[in-house]
């Protein structure tokens, strides 16, 4: 039997309501991670080693920052690439020295997380699952060689964009120097679970050293 028009546009009508009843009607909550910090947004990936901040035994590569409240760290990552042989590197957390606002040690062995990875062999985002809690301060996160078993070298591209004025650190293990500074665009981040339980860290400026470029 052949539909009236009006039946037609009934059915019109109760298609486009219902389309519309979908795009206001409340979603399931989708978990997904929360960022505790991130230094900087993920710039082109599929960089090579060659021109990138130096990441060895000789030289960790580290960002600066603080906590309000307790936290429960899920994630640690960062934007980095590995060696022509070895890719193996360390990343930990560490506490800052309320005095120097420095990490204290070069052995870290006040970490209070570590763990290695493999890095890539063209640079892309390494994302290290953690499961560990975080106490209001200051913190460095930290990416070397040399500790913890990792034995090789690797870089991180000064590709990506800096998120305000990011507190980066290196250590010169050969003169057991820490040094504020040296390099910037470097793509560092902390994650959480689904809720974010901290709220945000503070920046400064950087002093004037030059990080060794592989």
């Amino acid at each position: 039997m052949k539909k009236s028009s009006r039946v037609h546009r009934l059915d019109v009508l109760l298609f486009l309501a219902l389309v519309a009843y979908c795009a206001v009607a409340p979603r399931a909550a989708v978990a997904v991670p929360g960022v505790i910090f991130q230094s900087a947004v993920l710039g082109p990936i599929g960089h090579p080693l060659n021109g990138t901040f130096a990441i060895d035994a000789f030289t960790f590569l580290g960002v600066k920052f603080e906590l309000v409240n307790t936290i429960q760290v899920t994630a640690v990552g960062g934007h980095v690439v590995g060696g022509f042989i070895d890719r193996t590197l360390f990343v930990a957390v560490v506490p800052l020295d309320p005095l120097t606002d420095l990490p204290s040690t070069f052995d870290l062995a006040d970490a209070l997380f570590a763990d290695t990875f493999t890095a890539p062999e063209l640079s892309d985002e390494v994302t290290v699952p953690t499961d560990f809690q975080l106490n209001p301060g200051r913190y460095a996160l930290l990416f070397g060689s040399g500790l913890f078993g990792a034995t090789g070298q690797g870089g991180a591209p000064g590709n990506n964009g800096d998120i305000g004025s990011p507190q980066y650190i290196f250590s010169d293990n050969t003169a057991q120097i820490w040094r504020n500074g040296g390099f910037d665009s470097v793509r560092f981040f902390l994650l959480t679970g689904p809720a974010i339980f901290a709220d945000g860290f503070e920046s400064g400026n950087s002093s004037n050293w030059t990080l060794t470029v592989n």
